[in-house]
């Protein structure tokens, strides 16, 4: 830190009209301090108001806007820098990560779509049903075969009798198509492994019963599965770069209050007065000005 000294010399002679000088640097200091004659604030030190200091409110509010303005806003280009194109990073990997999860996604659901049938579902219940504990109804089933195979089911039916507790499998009920749980469900338990279209029961028939074997899953089940996780790992990702948006957001924010404080900190004066010697019996009053820069 460097310090610059200005002294404003005001002569002696000046306060003749009042109290002469001893010549004791301080009993006449004690008398300056105690006169009007040479103007001052009260007392001998006083530190005036510097007109460049900025608000540490405002470096806070802008970087909680936008990470690193508030470290702009006091100069410290940097730092300002480093929370901008961390902000960068974090969007760039949230919209990219966001964006293959949604292909992914799609992708998934189609793949179910074309290849899951409820129809094919509830036809293995009414064939097989009654061997797990709850005989099955005479579910309607539309026979227009234009329409896509949730179209011609009635969930309500199909829920009705998942509902009842069976000897075994069949814990969950199939949600109404184009839920999220829809997609999961069907890839996730056993139970819908019979709307899958490479299923057939231990016969070779499309409608066999394996004898609800949870070990025997069609290999296509287990692809799509895979398929789905894919998806789910791609907006975990999305979560986390979120979370580091929030988190760089409240630490650049936090950051431009202390780096505004510190700005205004960096420039300080203080201004007094001293007593000084000229030589010859004769004593000077300064006024001095320091300035203290911090580099």
């Amino acid at each position: 830190m460097k310090a610059f000294l200005v002294l404003l010399f005001v002569p002696v002679t000046a306060l003749a009209g009042k109290n002469a000088l001893t010549g004791n640097v301080r009993l006449d200091l004690l008398c300056v301090a105690q006169q009007d004659t040479v103007p001052h604030s009260g007392s001998i030190m006083e530190r005036p108001e510097n007109p460049n200091l900025k608000s540490p409110l405002m470096g806070g509010m802008l970087s909680l806007l936008v990470p690193g303005a508030g470290e702009y806003y006091s100069e410290r280009y940097v730092k300002s820098g480093i929370f901008f194109a961390l902000e960068v990073a974090a969007v760039t990997t949230a919209i990219v990560y966001n964006s293959k999860g949604n292909k992914k996604t799609d992708e998934f659901q189609n793949y179910a779509d074309q290849h899951w049938s409820a129809v094919d579902y509830v036809l293995w219940i009414e064939n097989n049903g009654a061997k797990y504990g709850t005989p099955p109804p005479n579910f309607t089933i539309d026979p227009n075969t234009s329409l896509r195979p949730w179209e011609r089911v009635n969930f309500a039916e199909i829920n009705a009798w998942e509902s009842p507790s069976h000897t075994t499998g069949f814990s969950h009920q199939l949600p109404p198509h184009g839920d999220q749980q829809y997609y999961e469900l069907i890839g996730k338990y056993s139970q819908f492994k019979y709307g899958w279209d490479t299923y057939v029961g231990k016969d070779g028939t499309r409608y066999g019963d394996d004898g609800y074997d949870v070990n025997y899953i069609p290999q296509q089940v287990k692809d799509y599965a895979a398929n789905r996780g894919k998806a789910n790992d791609y907006y975990y990702m999305v979560e986390i770069a979120t979370a580091l948006i929030v988190a760089n957001h409240v630490l650049s924010a936090l950051d431009g209050v202390w780096s505004t404080a510190n700005y205004n900190k960096e420039i300080t004066s203080e201004m007094g007065l001293r007593l000084q010697d000229v030589g010859g019996g004769e004593m000077t009053v300064a006024t001095q000005l320091t300035v203290k820069v911090r580099l």
